[in-house]
């Protein structure tokens, strides 16, 4: 299958929805100890954050393992939000 056809019908590999080449997690040095980690989601040319952990960590592995299945659910999310939208927009152009 490809991925076009992945895409057209939702289905996304896990593996997909963390190596997106738009959205990255990023672990930063954000509190005190004992727990000053926090993750962070960017989107490629926005300097801010679209997401953030608001719990600290006290690991940057840790941090960066619960980071990486927000991204995954995140884009999800956008990817059933975009799929709604390019639908709603087929459907009023064949009207």
């Amino acid at each position: 299958m490809r991925h076009r056809d992945r895409v057209e019908r939702g289905g996304y590999p896990e593996a997909s929805m963390t190596d997106h080449p738009d959205f990255s997690v990023v672990v930063k040095n954000r509190g005190r100890p004992p727990s000053p980690w926090k993750w962070e989601i960017y989107r490629a040319g926005r300097a801010s954050p679209v997401k953030q952990s608001e719990d600290y960590f006290s690991s940057v592995t840790e941090a960066n393992r619960v980071g990486k299945k927000a991204l995954s659910l995140f884009l999800s999310e956008y990817y059933e939000e975009v799929s709604h939208t390019i639908r709603g927009s087929c459907r009023n152009i064949a009207q």
